[in-house]
């Protein structure tokens, strides 16, 4: 008799390595240059459990921007902003405007 075994992983738990993954990857490298194989790769995940819980790559960074992560919640916190001499009345003071 031949008996298969199969690993069950508690359910999420691609998507949760996705979401840290692609904060850390994105942080590092920018949005722009993290393509979705780095993030697979990252998060050690097939590309086809990528497309099992995020439509796109867009899809995860508008998801991963609301992940309560320990990322987000030690990194992201303590960043400064940098601000600038605001010039113009549509300015914010922000770098970028």
């Amino acid at each position: 008799m031949n008996t298969r075994w199969t690993i069950r992983r508690p359910a999420g738990a691609a998507r949760q390595k996705l979401l840290d993954a692609a904060l850390t990857l994105i942080r590092t490298k920018g949005y722009e240059a993290t393509t979705v194989d780095d993030i697979c790769q990252g998060a050690a995940v097939a590309k086809g459990a990528f497309f099992h819980h995020f439509k796109s790559k867009e899809a995860l960074a508008i998801a991963a921007a609301g992940w309560d992560s320990p990322i987000v919640s030690t990194d992201y916190r303590t960043i400064p902003i940098k601000i600038k001499p605001v010039n113009a009345p549509h300015q914010t003071g922000l770098l970028g405007d």
